[in-house]
């Protein structure tokens, strides 16, 4: 079946990756990427949580 129509992402988790992006970009820019690291590490994080895959309709 094709996806068009689907988002790869849920619409509810929008607001929260965008955070964590802008807060890593924000936190490697003034403190170091040092401090930035656990925030790199959770936006892959959240993409996964709120991945919205092709679910089989029964």
């Amino acid at each position: 079946m094709s996806r068009t129509g689907y988002p790869l992402i849920s619409r509810e988790g929008w607001p929260a990756i965008l955070g964590v992006t802008v807060l890593a970009v924000a936190v490697h820019h003034f403190a170091g990427l040092a401090w930035a690291v656990p925030l790199w590490l959770a936006v892959p994080a959240l993409l996964f949580v709120f991945r919205d895959p092709e679910r089989p309709i029964p």
